[in-house]
């Protein structure tokens, strides 16, 4: 005698914990995490602890400074290598991508509002003496606000697909699909990189930036109380400067005599 079955049907949930985006956002905190290692921590620890016993030889100090900078830099790329695997997950090195590149947005966009923010609380005094605390609260809930926007962003099963097609072209892995075709791209973008950097050094060259400007890159952030000093007369003139130890940032600090013959040009 025939009975009928009743099939059930598969449900699909969405897991609460999306792999790709996960792994993407850890990847990305990972290389921030890096290039703050590479670049400021061993730096500011090798100035603090190693390059006042090498004083008298500053060319090996900043030798050694350069090659456990390299090591620093190698180690942590074989961890980032160990840490995506052998077989990474479809998009998850277009995500680290795109994240590291929302983070440079993100920061780029906050600074802009914390500038605009400052000018205008400290040209027209708005909002009296709560102006200073007024735009900081401003500048952070504008980053928060775009950090926790570009999170959420990655959970999204539309963009989740977009890593994964933008993965599929091709930009994020060293295997070639036409090499006639390739070695036109690459050499194109070669051609594009050498004319983009030959423009900017040659902007440098002709604003004087490099002979002017301070010795170290420095970011004056919004509503630190502090003014960044990049000219090396106004910079040896505040050097002594009460003001110096708490408004005054000084990157650069100037070269001897600069504020005499400045101030003796002045006078004549």
């Amino acid at each position: 005698m025939p009975v009928a079955v009743k099939n059930a049907t598969e449900t699909f949930s969405r897991p609460a914990l999306n792999r790709l985006a996960v792994g993407s956002l850890l990847g990305t905190a990972y290389v921030l995490v890096s290039l703050a290692l590479v670049f400021y921590v061993i730096p500011t620890l090798w100035s603090a602890i190693v390059s006042p016993a090498l004083a008298s030889v500053s060319a090996i100090d900043k030798t050694l400074l350069i090659l456990v900078m390299l090591a620093a830099a190698a180690g942590l790329a074989y961890g980032g290598v160990r840490f995506v695997g052998p077989a990474p997950m479809h998009g998850q090195k277009a995500g680290i991508a795109v994240g590291l590149a929302m983070l440079l947005g993100i920061g780029l966009v906050t600074e802009w509002v914390g500038s605009i923010c400052e000018r205008l609380i400290y040209n027209t005094h708005m909002f009296a003496s709560s102006g200073v605390t007024v735009g900081v609260v401003v500048t952070a809930l504008v980053g928060v606000a775009l950090l926790v926007f570009c999170v959420q962003l990655f959970f999204r099963p539309g963009f989740e697909r977009w890593l994964r097609i933008l993965e599929d072209q091709g930009w994020f892995s060293l295997a070639s699909y036409k090499k006639s075709q390739g070695q036109r791209v690459r050499r194109g973008t070669i051609l594009a990189i050498l004319i983009l950097a030959g423009c900017g050094v040659f902007t440098l060259l002709a604003h004087h930036t490099l002979d002017t400007g301070p010795d170290d890159w420095g970011i004056s952030l919004p509503f630190t109380g502090k003014v960044t000093v990049t000219d090396p007369g106004d910079a040896a003139a505040l050097a002594n400067s009460p003001l110096a130890s708490d408004q005054v940032r000084i990157i650069d600090p100037g070269k001897s005599g600069a504020r005499w013959s400045t101030a003796l040009r002045c006078a004549t």
